[in-house]
């Protein structure tokens, strides 16, 4: 985490560092990013941003965070919904704001593909588990509000359930990630449907007259 004095900052020069360092870390990743370069580029000098972060670890951190929390913002709370059908369209109404945020701030999704890319790096035991991208009680509260409305099976431990979802979003984020900073253009509202429809296949309880999945 960043020094306290960090946040004792005014929030134009608070903004100005943190967006010299989003641009690197989208651009070059965590490794191929230079913190030298993030100094020369934020207008500060190399001592007075030793004042505020402990280097480029505690910076990269930062900056993960408050991207992960400027998409939660833009996502918004989950609506009260009555119904199988109702649940599922609010969760794929969350998933498209994310989309949209994401085509408005490519440097944002930049931020979280370095982290994806972070995974395979040696550095990557280390870092992400200071990262916090996995809400895991929202996704808890989520799934048990499915269970509720019976959208959500519940015969299956709810961590197991937590964890599957997760490796199904990070594999698909992955793959769309991959896309999103290459040529090939992406359905935003495909994409989100075909992440529903997995959720839906994964966490749908069974028909209790046939024992076959309902979806």
């Amino acid at each position: 985490m960043p020094i306290p004095r960090f946040e004792k900052l005014d929030a134009e020069s608070r903004a100005t560092i943190l967006d010299a360092a989003r641009v690197e870390f989208a651009a070059h990743g965590y490794d191929g990013s230079s913190y030298n370069r993030i100094i020369a580029n934020s207008g500060r000098s190399k001592s007075s941003f030793y004042y505020y972060f402990q280097g480029k670890q505690d910076l990269y951190v930062t900056v993960v965070k408050d991207a992960v929390a400027q998409f939660t913002e833009a996502v918004g709370q989950e609506r009260p919904v009555e119904g199988i059908e109702e649940f599922w369209a609010e969760c794929a109404r969350m998933f498209l704001r994310f989309y949209e945020f994401g085509m408005n701030n490519p440097v944002l999704v930049g931020v979280l593909k370095s982290v994806f890319e972070l995974q395979r790096q040696p550095l990557g035991g280390d870092l992400l588990p200071q990262l916090a991208l996995k809400d895991v009680t929202w996704y808890e509260t989520t799934i048990q509000r499915g269970q509720g409305l019976g959208a959500i099976r519940a015969d299956y431990p709810i961590d197991l359930i937590v964890a599957l979802l997760f490796a199904v979003l990070e594999a698909k984020m992955r793959w769309s990630l991959e896309r999103w900073f290459s040529s090939e253009a992406i359905d935003i509202k495909q994409d989100v449907d075909f992440i529903i429809d997995l959720f839906r296949r994964m966490a749908a309880p069974a028909d209790p007259e046939t024992g076959k999945p309902r979806w």
